[in-house]
């Protein structure tokens, strides 16, 4: 399962270096990273049977107001990928 994180946090990489975000980004992806760990049952809520994944999105969504669109598009495509258990270690491989 690393390489599948590691593609994620190097697929985010690569749009923040195309955007020209990156320290903005890092400092969004530190920030979500300490919230995750945390917060663990916010990640089992993201990956949640129990709740649809527009549910699920919506909840992501109204959670990270403020943070950059494409770290959040991201997060919404590991949840329909069904790989929120990876959040933590696509963050680590982003940084």
């Amino acid at each position: 399962m690393e390489s599948v994180a590691s593609r994620y946090g190097l697929a985010l990489y690569s749009l923040a270096l195309e955007e020209n975000k990156i320290d903005s980004w890092q400092k969004d992806v530190k920030t979500l990273k300490s919230i995750f760990q945390e917060n663990t049952d916010f990640i089992m809520i993201l990956g949640s049977s129990f709740l649809s994944l527009e549910e699920r999105i919506e909840i992501l969504e109204k959670t990270l107001v403020g943070v950059d669109k494409n770290i959040v598009a991201l997060i919404d495509v590991i949840m329909e990928n069904n790989r929120t258990d990876l959040i933590l270690d696509v963050f680590e491989n982003f940084n």
